[in-house]
């Protein structure tokens, strides 16, 4: 079975997401270009590493009112459950709430050590080598076995870059 993406435009409240060239331009220049990807393992391994850097990923250690902005991506990401009541909707609602504020420790890390970070990758797609992440808008069954590294970066890809691309052009 073959899936079709759509390709869509996405706005946060009130403001419009960074153009795309300018999103594009500001990627890491990883060896391949801005759109190669680790194999799922050297995924794994440069998350973890990250994460031994990044010193405050307590959730405590935030003041709550950026919990609270953090809770309300989290919401507007649709990554509360509907049914609150479900057997697992508190373990859904706190594994969100840790990826949510991993996600906002990465982004502190990097403003605070790009050149870290950007050293990580390197390192990585090094170790590793490289993926090259297709233009084709589809996923077929054959790529569902490989979510990490053929299935999510497509779909960030389409929903935040090539909607805009195809808008400018």
């Amino acid at each position: 079975m073959v899936y079709n993406m759509p390709v869509v435009r996405t706005a946060t409240r009130g403001s419009e997401m960074a153009d795309s060239a300018d999103s594009v331009d500001k990627r890491h220049s990883a060896p391949g270009g801005p759109w190669a990807l680790l194999p799922e393992e050297g995924v794994k391994e440069l998350a973890d590493r990250l994460t031994e850097y990044m010193t405050e990923i307590e959730m405590t250690d935030l003041p709550a009112v950026l919990e609270q902005v953090l809770d309300d991506f989290l919401v507007q990401c649709d990554g509360v459950p509907e049914d609150l009541e479900a057997s697992d909707a508190v373990d859904r609602i706190v594994n969100g709430q840790l990826a949510v504020t991993m996600a906002y420790h990465l982004g502190r890390l990097e403003g605070r050590a790009p050149q870290l970070v950007e050293r990580f990758l390197q390192e990585a797609l090094e170790k590793w080598g490289h993926i090259h992440l297709e233009d084709e808008t589809r996923v077929t069954d054959e790529d569902l076995d490989q979510l990490v590294e053929r299935v999510l970066p497509k779909l960030r890809r389409w929903r935040y870059y090539l909607g805009r691309e195809s808008e400018e052009a």
